[in-house]
């Protein structure tokens, strides 16, 4: 039988910044030649791809409902990360 997967609860902004945060020390351990840019893809790819979703919400009418990635990477204390995220 089809049994459905539990979602995971939905990020609040403090937990969507700790999720991004764990995203960036996973891309910093990786080797500099072969890690590529931290950016969108490479979240969706490396198992972030829940956190995109969340940051990318929208109501019925086009209005974001959570806080967009941009806003959460701002948000970080982390000047590496600000310095290494792009938008491309």
């Amino acid at each position: 039988s089809f049994q459905r997967e539990e979602r995971e609860q939905p990020y609040t902004e403090t937990s969507a910044l700790a999720k991004l945060e764990e995203g960036f020390k996973k891309w910093q351990a990786l080797p500099e030649k072969t890690r590529g840019k931290f950016n969108f893809a490479w979240l969706d790819k490396n198992g972030f791809g829940g956190l995109l979703q969340w940051s990318r919400k929208k109501t019925s009418d086009g209005q974001a409902t959570n806080v967009s990635l941009g806003v959460l990477v701002a948000g970080s204390a982390d000047k590496e990360l600000k310095k290494s995220f792009t938008k491309k």
